[in-house]
């Protein structure tokens, strides 16, 4: 399905239905409304039956499935090649006939991730409407969303855990009885597996649903976020990259964590039974075990919590001097990460000696109480502690898993928990002003106690009042602009300027709705245009760049690129307007990537543009024509905010707006401005001096321009920032011709698979990375002894 993108920004009265928060039900309201499945979007649906909703899980209980109307191999299995993965056979044969071929893979209909996000989005609002924001538990909507499944995963569980403990009876029978119990023991083993594989194929599909749920719900909360979050970008990217694998790891393993205690009292329950009291020997040494296996399962928690927050500064610290270092190494979060090892090992070791520890002190204080021990009481006891070995095995793992889920949880709950600014910003149609600012005063931050937004007058204006919050007599809310009042009027051009940190970008934003309205009220009639101080750039070609999505009109674009000045950049480009950009424009100078920005807006053809700063990244020259062929002359009749610190542009602004400190110090014409001697007449005279000594200065820099081109081009060479299909090869390196070609052609080159036998150079590097040929001999040794003296273990034991 194409991605439909727009500048127009969505404008709803204020007061009239809820804020962003429904960003994710409007940013897939097209394809919510055909879904691919019949059996996907259940909340619209009415079932006549208890379990209508089910019918199509419920098909997969029929033992075969000859044939079905669903596309997806996984929606036609029956029951056993649903538990087998045998659904997977003609797929894997496919694969290898035909080599691997990713767009052969897809997930069912039923487990996309739009579909999964839309019903975990419906169950947080469910939870949010019924025990309202502050107490609203995203643990709670999990557990709801996976409910059946998790009761069915539950109960596969124990069924599993009750085959892994049935074993040899001891006592003595005859030959034809011991056969019949090797056929039993057969079975049971059979189930187990049985029971563990259709554990593994309901738990995976449960994982790949709440997975894809929880990266969706989480994606579309960080897309909607207007104003400042208070959660730093490390955060927000550990939640859309990290924390859903740790989810898909919790729903594979959490429900051991119910499943494993009943194994554990079966096996306690039958031990007891074989040799009595003195079983409890035994039972305690596991008692002991599993609380310091838990403690150790928290101090892994607690280890790799650390290293996510070390994370966190890192990738924070990364954004930040990313374009000033080729590499940063965090020590210490290295250093938590091989505390949390070091601990999973001692964790495992333990797990493998506990069953043998308690089977010793078991028979040495059955013996010390001169109880008898025979073979088959030997036998079975070992058998059951090795069971339990099982059970040992995978709770602290599992508990481990649910501990991460739960802070991967209460990460994304805090993000669900920021509120967008309450929409204000009216739309008064037919009025003569674009914009109608009336006494606002704004804020980044949200006051701590914000009253109801106030319904709508007669007019369709809003209005507001600010919020006193205080706290120890000191205010809490320090407003960024205070008692803004102006008006664009349709077709006009409004400049404005000031100091750096004067309140510039935070007009515009506030204009955006991306703050928090604490007095006044904002009112447009048209649709926007905006381009940031800084360029956004996608991964794409410049024509889609300045596109966006929308259909090609020749000679209108054609037009975009020259009041843009872009013409001579795509002279230069080695594909024109198809050479592809990398990610931020990284093979792009700042200037380009600003024009381009521009020229996006220019062609979505809006109503309202704002526009910061966007002539700071060009040259003088490119920023003049830009002035007078795009701003002055192509957005001719469309309403204009432009903010800029190139004065010299702002007398042949219809009006100016100077601010200082969040208010507004002056506002007029250049003409009026000028006369009243003040603040903006100062800027200006300051800068008209600023330009004359730097006019002197530039006739002894021009002739160095060429060469510092040339130092900048080998210096973005040096840290990775050019892209190679901009620099011909000039050597011969020995690439192949098709790849190098490939290589030339883009910035992306689809991985080519090669065949044939693994080098024995790979497993040399393997070696090496392990530690060297010494600690792989060691790793090797252990496992030959680990499996000896097992099989020895067991011989001793007949002999005696």
């Amino acid at each position: 399905m194409k991605n439909d993108y727009t500048l127009e920004k969505d404008i709803r009265p204020a007061g009239k239905g809820s804020s962003t928060e429904d960003g994710f039900r409007r940013s897939n309201e097209s394809s919510a409304s055909s879904p691919q499945h019949p059996d996907v979007d259940n909340r619209q649906r009415t079932h006549p039956t208890l379990f209508g909703k089910y019918n199509q899980s419920m098909q997969t209980f029929k033992p075969f499935r000859w044939s079905s109307s669903q596309s997806h191999p996984l929606d036609n299995a029956g029951f056993f090649s649903f538990t087998t993965f045998v659904w997977m056979t003609p797929m894997m044969w496919a694969l290898f006939r035909n080599k691997l071929d990713m767009s052969s893979l897809k997930l069912s209909s039923l487990d996309v991730a739009h579909s999964s996000g839309e019903r975990l989005q419906r169950l947080w609002e469910e939870e949010v409407a019924k025990v309202g924001l502050e107490k609203a538990s995203l643990i709670r909507v999990v557990l709801r969303f996976q409910r059946t499944r998790l009761i069915m995963s539950v109960t596969v569980g124990i069924l599993a855990m009750i085959a892994a403990f049935i074993g040899p009876a001891p006592e003595k029978y005859p030959v034809l009885y011991g056969i019949g119990l090797c056929f039993a023991l057969f079975t049971s083993e059979f189930f187990k597996s049985f029971f563990i594989s259709t554990l593994w194929a309901l738990n995976l599909r449960t994982a790949v649903r709440l997975k894809g749920a929880f990266s969706t719900l989480a994606f579309q909360k960080v897309i909607s976020l207007r104003g400042h979050s208070g959660i730093s970008t490390g955060e927000m990217i550990s939640v859309l990259t990290n924390d859903g694998h740790k989810l898909f790891d919790a729903v594979l393993f959490g429900s051991f964590v119910l499943a494993s205690p009943v194994l554990f009292i079966i096996c306690v329950v039958y031990a007891c039974y074989i040799l009595g009291y003195s079983a409890l020997t035994g039972v305690g040494t596991y008692l002991i075990f599993i609380p310091i296996q838990v403690g150790l399962a928290r101090l892994i928690n607690r280890f790799r919590w650390k290293s996510i927050q070390i994370t966190d500064c890192r990738v924070r610290t990364m954004n930040e001097i990313l374009n000033s270092i080729k590499l940063i190494k965090m020590k210490n979060e290295k250093k938590q990460l091989q505390k949390a090892s070091y601990v999973q090992n001692i964790n495992v070791s333990i797990t493998t000696i506990i069953p043998t520890l308690a089977t010793v002190l078991t028979f040495i204080v059955h013996t010390s109480l001169n109880l008898e021990l025979n073979t088959p009481d030997a036998f079975t006891t070992i058998a059951v502690f090795n069971a339990l070995r099982f059970c040992l095995g995978l709770l602290p793992l599992s508990m481990k898993a649910v501990a991460e889920a739960a802070v991967s949880i209460k990460r994304l709950e805090k993000i669900l928990l920021i509120q967008n600014p309450e929409p204000y910003l009216n739309q008064q149609k037919d009025s003569d002003s674009a914009i109608v600012i009336k006494n606002a005063t704004v804020s980044w931050t949200r006051p701590a106690s914000q009253p109801d937004p106030t319904p709508s007058s007669a007019n369709g204006v809003t209005g507001h009042k600010v919020e006193e919050v205080s706290k120890n007599g000191a205010s809490e809310t320090l407003p960024t602009l205070r008692n803004i009042s102006l008006a664009l009027p349709k077709g006009n051009l409004l400049g404005v300027c000031g100091n750096v940190g004067s309140g510039k970008t935070s007009l515009i934003s506030s204009i955006l709705e991306q703050m928090h309205l604490l007095q006044g009220s904002f009112t447009a009639d048209g649709t926007f245009a905006y381009v940031s101080q800084q360029a956004w750039i996608f991964h794409g070609t410049v024509q889609e760049n300045i596109l966006m999505g929308e259909p090609l009109d020749q000679s209108k674009y054609d037009r975009v690129l020259d009041v843009c000045s872009l013409r001579a950049d795509l002279n230069i480009l080695p594909y024109g307007d198809q050479t592809e950009i990398g990610e931020r424009g990284l093979n792009l100078s700042g200037g380009q990537k600003q024009r381009i920005s521009v020229a996006r807006a220019v062609y979505s053809n809006k109503d309202i543009y704002l526009l910061d700063d966007p002539l700071s990244a060009v040259d003088a020259h490119v920023g003049k024509h830009m002035f007078e062929e795009c701003i002055k002359k192509e957005l001719q009749g469309k309403s204009i905010i432009l903010i800029t610190h190139q004065l010299q542009y702002l007398e042949f602004c219809d009006n100016i707006l100077v601010l200082e400190d969040g208010e507004v110090l002056e506002a007029g014409n250049h003409q009026a401005l000028m006369k009243e001697n003040g603040r903006y007449a100062q800027l200006i005279t300051n800068y008209q001096m600023g330009e004359s000594e730097s006019e002197n200065e530039e006739e002894v820099t021009n002739e160095y321009d060429t060469t510092l081109k040339d130092v900048e081009l080998r210096a973005r060479a040096d840290s990775g920032l050019v892209n190679p299909a901009f620099v011909p090869d000039e050597e011969d390196d020995g690439m192949p011709a098709v790849l190098k070609s490939a290589v030339g052609d883009q910035l992306v080159v689809k991985e080519v698979a090669t065949e044939g036998v693994v080098p024995w150079r790979v497993y040399h590097l393997y070696c090496k990375a392990a530690g060297g040929y010494f600690i792989c001999f060691l790793t090797l040794l252990n496992i030959v002894l680990l499996i000896g003296s097992t099989a020895f273990s067991n011989w001793w034991l007949i002999n005696q």
